[in-house]
């Protein structure tokens, strides 16, 4: 069974991903359906900060915290992590 969410989203990431996903001859839903079930199936998060030249200080404070709940030593590149939603929502959400 399916069903339908609503998602706002800046229209430049949007296209931006959209873009990608083609190249990969994905849809736009086929990327965000396996990325949520990869989700709820692991019950964690994966982000990499390759590309991004600025990101926000709410960004950077979370990927900050991220490594070090990972134990990885910041390096200069692209960093990947995976972090249980628990320990991101119990440092960020309350």
């Amino acid at each position: 069974m399916k069903t339908q969410i609503n998602v706002k989203i800046d229209t430049d990431v949007k296209k931006k991903a959209q873009a990608q996903a083609k190249k990969l001859g994905l849809s736009l839903s086929a990327v965000i359906n396996a990325t949520l079930s990869q989700f709820a199936r692991d019950g964690q998060l994966e982000f990499s900060t390759k590309g991004i030249q600025d990101p926000d200080r709410n960004l950077a404070l979370r990927m900050s915290y991220a490594r070090k709940l990972q134990g990885i030593q910041s390096k200069k590149g692209a960093h990947r992590s995976t972090v249980p939603l628990k320990d991101i929502k119990r440092r960020y959400v309350s």
